[in-house]
């Protein structure tokens, strides 16, 4: 009896890490680099990895967050559409409506680099390190 139950837990621990070494998604592989903005490093944002469908490259979209101008994460290989959100300080003041004060105007990527974006890059099936997104 206790041979037959620790034979059974070995068998369902065996099928358990089984099924959890499985990737139940498409294969992604890291992407890293760096995110300028009229030449600075854009402080904070988000550049998303979207799949060009009209070349028959499909899968889902991949997003990393910007920080001090530089993203980290994974995507899936392809032709991908880059699209760069974030915001900064411009270090121009502004008056408050009431008069209280002012505070530093932020202004946002414009969309030609998000919604409008035509840039593209591909990415292969492998490691893509050092890419380097400029906007300008």
């Amino acid at each position: 009896m206790f041979f037959r139950s620790l034979c059974t837990l070995f068998v369902v621990t065996m099928l358990a890490a089984v099924g959890c070494s499985q990737n139940d998604g498409p294969q992604t592989y890291p992407v890293s680099g760096t995110v300028t903005y009229e030449g600075k490093p854009l402080k904070e944002g988000q550049i998303a990895f979207i799949p060009d469908t009209t070349k028959v490259n499909v899968g889902p979209p991949y997003s990393c967050k910007i920080v001090d101008g530089k993203f980290s994460g994974k995507s899936t290989p392809g032709i991908k559409k880059i699209e760069v959100y974030g915001s900064w300080e411009t270090g121009e003041m502004m008056q408050m409506d009431d008069g209280s004060g002012q505070t530093p105007v932020r202004k946002a990527i414009p969309s030609k680099f998000n919604e409008l974006s035509e840039i593209e890059i591909e990415l292969k099936p492998e490691a893509n390190e050092d890419l380097a997104i400029e906007l300008k």
